[in-house]
C-alpha cells in the first residue's frame, strides 16, 4: 500500500508539472507571436495570437502581448491591421481593398459603453460590425 501512496503521489507531480509547461509553452507561443507581429504586422501572427484570446482579458494584458493598436475608432474598440489584404464590396459596382486585421472590443454588447475587459474580439475585414 506504501508503494502505491507513492506512485499516486509521483503521478499527480508528473501531471501538474506536465500542465505546467503545456501552459508555459501556449503563452510562449502567444508572446513569440505578439513580438513577430509588434515587428512584421503579419497576418500569421494575429492567427496566433487571435486562438490564444479570451473574453475577459484586460486592456493591459492584451496591449502586453501586441502592443498598442493602430485604429481605434471609437472608445473601447481596437483594430490591429495586418500585412493581408481582400477586396471588399463598398457600394454597389464598387469594389476596394480592406486590410484583414483583429479588432477587439472592449464595449459592452448592449450599452456599447467600453468596459475594462474584452468582451468580443474576430479576425477579419478590418471595419464594420462585429
Amino acid at each position: 500500500t506504501c508503494f502505491f501512496m507513492v506512485h499516486r503521489q509521483t503521478l499527480k507531480c508528473v501531471v501538474a508539472i506536465l500542465l505546467l509547461i503545456a501552459s508555459m509553452a501556449c503563452r510562449s507561443t502567444a508572446q513569440r507571436a505578439g513580438d513577430t507581429y509588434k515587428k512584421q504586422r503579419d497576418y500569421k501572427s494575429l492567427e496566433v495570437i487571435y486562438e490564444h484570446l479570451e473574453r475577459g482579458m484586460t486592456r493591459d494584458q492584451v496591449e502586453s502581448l501586441i502592443g498598442k493598436p493602430d485604429v481605434t475608432p471609437e472608445d473601447g474598440q481596437a483594430y490591429y491591421p495586418s500585412d493581408r489584404t481582400e477586396p471588399r464590396d463598398v457600394a454597389p459596382g464598387m469594389r476596394e481593398e480592406v486590410a484583414v486585421g483583429l479588432m477587439v472590443d472592449y464595449r459592452n454588447i448592449e450599452t456599447k459603453k467600453p468596459t475594462p475587459t474584452v468582451q468580443r474580439f474576430r479576425l477579419g475585414p478590418v471595419g464594420g460590425d462585429f
